[in-house]
């Protein structure tokens, strides 16, 4: 049988990171993405982050 782990550890992410960022169901069309693809180019001391996309999101 194989173990699996309960709890999924997620660490800070750091400036130059890839991320992925959801699109609500209201916000996208019917062709619509999911999500967008955005860089981390910023973190103030209390963890929110500047993200830079491509497009005007």
């Amino acid at each position: 049988m194989v173990k699996r782990s309960r709890r999924v550890e997620l660490k800070a992410g750091e400036t130059g990171d890839n991320v992925a960022i959801p699109i609500p169901v209201v916000d996208r069309g019917r062709g619509g993405l999911r999500n967008s693809v955005g860089v981390i180019v910023g973190r103030d001391l209390n963890d929110m982050y500047r993200i830079a996309v491509k497009s005007d999101v």
